[in-house]
């Protein structure tokens, strides 16, 4: 109901997809920080563009004559969340981005198999990312400790 009332007072042309436009603010904003993609993706990681793409052709209507902003193309989901995994050391904050808006898509999307798919995504993503957290913050106490350890030893020798 809502979305048709939407679409009846905004023009035919507007670049998000209808079930975008029902979505609250927050959840909204959620969706576009993923549409800009990574910053350090320039060029290194053709794999994040493609996720990239793909959350694209989900969340906005093409609107150009070029297709290389989105893409119909879907990759596997343990393909994308090995290339997240992977992607989550060097580029952390968009890998973070993608699991926001994966959770929004799956809460929210109309086609029950996107929805499944982008949870799927989701899931897994948040336990490797977990997994992840868990051992930097291990190597990070191990610094911590031969670091101490280390200004110990260079106070006695010198």
């Amino acid at each position: 109901m809502l979305e048709k009332i939407i679409y009846r007072l905004c023009p035919k042309s507007l670049l998000l997809k209808k079930w975008v436009l029902t979505l609250d603010p927050r959840r909204q904003s959620t969706l576009f920080s993923i549409l800009r993609g990574s910053d350090t993706q320039s060029g290194k990681c053709t794999r994040c563009k493609k996720i990239t793409k793909m959350l694209r052709y989900i969340i906005t209507n093409h609107v150009g004559k070029k297709n290389s902003y989105m893409s119909t193309d879907v990759l596997r989901v343990p393909e994308v969340t090995n290339i997240l995994e992977k992607e989550y050391i060097n580029n952390q904050h968009w890998v973070e981005h993608v699991s926001a808006a994966s959770y929004v898509i799956f809460k929210n999307h109309p086609d029950p198999y996107v929805r499944e798919y982008w949870g799927s995504i989701n899931r897994v993503i948040n336990g490797k990312i977990k997994r992840i957290k868990k051992e930097l913050a291990k190597q990070e106490a191990i610094d911590k400790m031969i670091s101490k350890y280390l200004d110990i030893y260079t106070k006695r020798n010198v």
